[in-house]
């Protein structure tokens, strides 16, 4: 048998006030549905998008040149009921800094890096119908290319880069391989050249593809042709011939020593070939076991080389195939392995990879963490100058290594924002002492998302310890403490979780939890700026029950085995009546399942 009930103290007088609560608590919940049929069926719609001043946006206007981006690019300067006040690049850039009034139907939000890979005039190749055709880069950013504008609402959204010509014209739609490649202008091999290619990287034509999968070691051919474009699959710098007699051909896709090399060569010079092409970390590992080449030897040559080279794959390889310690690279002047690269002519390379690194993963990456005395993480030291690496980057006016290094769609941002207030300010102050209008607009940008993420973080990390009072006097929440601002803030705070929720980075469940906490002016204040976000909303959250209680513990709902609290899936309501109860239940939203939705009292 289980326990037996403890009689509350009070007696009947106890029982006739409790079961007063529980018809109250009846009523309101009879009240609110009720009101869902009389609800009015626009309220469900989802709400339009909010802008907000110092917002970076697109706008279609009669008023923009097509070809020029900065003429339908630009940044919000008033909010009005229907349309925006918007002031484009160009006006910025031409120092008129005036303001154009758009119709708010014809502003999406601009999520995008400010830089791209290549430059107006550059020899491309694009994917088309008719394959992988080599084109020149006419303009930048023709949005009018994006199939749908009014689908351009998040981070994710296809806005198309490029427009690119030949005898025909291509919008590619991405700023990545999948739809536009260097084309080169040199190869480092000629027609008839003989060479060694890597069967597993090669593509077989025809029958020759089982030929290439049989091959366990390197094979070796003769270069046919250069420069192969038309084919569908990809673009290819060689056509080669190999097996008897020269009968059977393949497709080399890069001009790297990964794919193919030359028949004779030495060792260490290939080695150090291969880092200067940015190699990946097994290739380079092939290469030194393959021909047991000891690089203690001339360990300072190779990280020479892969600054030069901006060669983010060598450190990845040094680091894991021989403990390399990436701290230990450090000039006379203080200068650590950011900053040597951030005053590298290739810095734009090694930041392509490193930007997008996980920083917090189990798949390998450069640790920039401090490790053991005196030592600092890479991220925010000083030389002996007192400046960052960032500052290097702003200095030498390399606005796409900054693009990549601050823009929130790469992992890089997010983790610079934690713990940044001393490298912030010099990064601000050295932007504003270099008045460089680009340099100066992705600052700004990284700068908005930073302090909101500073507001969230607040709100995530700061959460299970302190009281509402406690949380709302720490410095990360002061954006929601000035009275003139906090419902703004807070709108800012509601709209920036949605738009970035599908990334790691951020989750809705934190905005969830204020009612759980009983949090009221919090929760009020998010609440209030946008609704949507709590629709249908429902998070993990610890019962306060014993499970001890349970005859059969087995058979209550599902709990964490680590610990004596019974875990649940709680909706909005649910988590309000767990809180303080300073809820009122008014009226019920309409959702994909019914949610009952409470306002503080």
């Amino acid at each position: 048998m289980g326990k037996k009930s403890r009689r509350a103290k009070g007696g009947a007088a106890a029982d006739v006030s409790r079961k007063e609560r529980l018809l109250e608590r009846r009523q309101r919940t009879l009240d609110a549905e009720a009101n869902l049929n009389n609800h009015n069926d626009d309220a469900g719609e989802r709400q339009c998008r909010r802008y907000f001043v110092g917002d970076r946006v697109w706008f279609d206007s009669r008023l923009s040149d097509g070809e020029n981006p900065n003429t339908y690019r630009g940044i919000v300067h008033r909010v009005g009921k229907h349309s925006l006040g918007i002031v484009s690049f160009q006006s910025k850039l031409d120092g008129s800094n005036e303001v154009w009034e758009i119709h708010i139907e014809s502003v999406f939000p601009d999520f995008k890096d400010l830089t791209l890979r290549f430059n107006v005039g550059d020899p491309v190749v694009c994917w088309t119908k008719r394959g992988w055709v080599p084109h020149i880069v006419s303009h930048h950013w023709p949005i009018y290319e994006t199939p749908s504008l009014s689908d351009i609402q998040g981070p994710e959204d296809m806005v198309a880069h490029y427009k690119c010509h030949n005898i025909t014209s291509v919008a590619a739609q991405s700023d990545s391989d999948y739809h536009i490649m260097k084309h080169p202008t040199t190869f480092r091999f000629s027609v008839g050249r003989s060479v060694v290619f890597n069967p597993s990287l090669a593509i077989g034509a025809g029958k020759s593809e089982k030929e290439l999968n049989a091959s366990d070691c390197w094979v070796q051919g003769t270069v046919l042709q250069t420069d192969v474009t038309g084919r569908h699959d990809c673009y290819c710098v060689y056509e080669c011939s190999f097996g008897s007699k020269g009968k059977s051909k393949c497709y080399i896709t890069q001009d790297n020593d990964e794919h193919i090399a030359t028949v004779n060569f030495d060792p260490r010079e290939r080695l150090l070939e291969a880092i200067s092409q940015d190699c990946t970390p097994h290739h380079l590992s092939y290469l030194a076991e393959s021909f047991s080449i000891d690089i203690s030897t001339f360990r300072d040559m190779v990280v020479d080389k892969a600054i030069e080279y901006g060669s983010y794959n060598t450190f990845i390889w040094l680091q894991e195939s021989y403990s390399f310690d990436i701290h230990t690279v450090l000039d006379a002047s203080g200068n650590n392995l950011l900053h040597q690269i951030a005053k590298s002519d290739r810095a734009a390379c090694f930041m392509e990879r490193f930007s997008y690194q996980k920083f917090c993963s189990n798949t390998p990456h450069l640790d920039v963490k401090p490790i053991g005395k005196n030592k600092q993480n890479l991220l925010h030291a000083t030389n002996l100058a007192g400046k960052i690496w960032l500052e290097i980057l702003v200095e030498r006016g390399d606005a796409r290594s900054l693009d990549l290094a601050l823009s929130f769609n790469r992992e890089l941002s997010w983790t610079l924002c934690r713990r940044d207030y001393d490298s912030f300010n010099l990064l601000k102050e050295c932007v504003k002492e270099n008045h460089d209008f680009i340099l100066q607009t992705i600052f700004d940008g990284y700068e908005r998302n930073r302090n909101i993420l500073h507001v969230y973080h607040g709100l995530d990390h700061s959460f299970f310890d302190r009281t509402e009072d406690e949380l709302l006097e720490t410095d990360d929440l002061a954006l929601l403490r000035k009275e003139d601002e906090a419902k703004t803030n807070a709108a800012r705070l509601m709209q920036f979780v949605h738009d970035w929720e599908f990334s790691e980075h951020t989750q809705k469940d934190c905005i969830l939890r204020l009612a759980e906490k009983g949090f009221t002016q919090l929760f009020k204040l998010c609440y209030d700026a946008n609704k949507t976000l709590f629709w249908g909303g429902r998070c993990s959250i610890r019962s306060t029950e014993d499970k001890g209680e349970y005859i059969q513990p087995e058979l209550s709902t599902t709990y964490d085995r680590g610990s004596d609290k019974i875990m649940f899936e709680a909706g909005l309501l649910d988590q309000c009546m767990l809180g303080n109860n300073n809820y009122l239940l008014s009226y019920v939203e309409p959702s994909d399942t019914r949610t009952y939705i409470l306002v503080a009292m």
